[in-house]
């Protein structure tokens, strides 16, 4: 995917943290599953602003909780939607960043840097896997039934911790045997050695693409044993 797209897509899955949690302030009444199709009419709209980006009729929002210990703040985290054109049967999965300016519970994720044990029994950053636990059955319900044909491909992207989410994400869809890409940039470390060295074996080199900067701390935390 164009990288243009992957910086598009991947500053406005920030928005649908403040669009979920806006929609259901506003509407109090309403369930999780009706905020967040309110909410992904907002991030359609955003969408639209660069035409070829996603098929905006097919946005889908998902929710996540924060990931330290028992604070367990509902948030949009990300979106998923069909491609365009000659994309038309590709998914592109973004998830978001740290939301520093309305969400400081996202601080409480990045610093949950504990022990979890995720599939295979590979361990992960604890606030990162938390979070993916919490909305990883609504992805796998997504992909399962994302249209009358198996997505040919998947093309999961984020910035900071959102590419933290995007590594565990195509791990998932990678194992579920789909076509996956990985896109990160400026994320931080996920899994230790024998994750990563999984991850190697299950997607190929020139499917996974990171961007960082050499003097910028968040690509280079958690410390080992923690790896890229």
């Amino acid at each position: 995917m164009e990288p243009k797209h992957v910086h598009f897509l991947s500053d406005v899955a920030y928005a649908t943290d403040v669009a979920f949690r806006g929609h259901k302030t506003a509407n109090p009444k309403q369930s999780v599953a009706e905020v967040a199709v309110a909410a992904a009419d907002d991030i359609a709209k955003r969408l639209r602003l660069r035409k070829g980006s996603a098929d905006t009729s097919t946005v889908t929002l998902f929710h996540a909780k924060s990931g330290l210990f028992n604070i367990d703040l509902l948030s949009g985290f990300g979106f998923v939607a069909h491609g365009t054109g000659s994309r038309a049967n590709e998914l592109v999965l973004v998830t978001r960043g740290t939301n520093f300016q309305h969400n400081k519970v996202d601080l409480a994720t990045n610093a949950n840097i504990g022990y979890g044990i995720g599939p295979r029994g590979n361990v992960f950053h604890r606030g990162f896997l938390k979070t993916f636990k919490s909305y990883q059955s609504q992805l796998v319900n997504f992909v399962s039934q994302s249209g009358a044909k198996r997505p040919s491909t998947i093309h999961c992207m984020g910035h900071s911790l959102g590419g933290a989410l995007a590594n565990l994400n195509a791990a998932a869809c990678a194992e579920l045997g789909l076509n996956s890409y990985l896109y990160t940039v400026a994320a931080p470390r996920v899994g230790m050695v024998p994750y990563a060295e999984h991850l190697s074996k299950k997607m190929k080199a020139a499917h996974v693409y990171r961007v960082a900067n050499e003097a910028d701390i968040v690509t280079m935390v958690p410390c080992y044993p923690f790896v890229h």
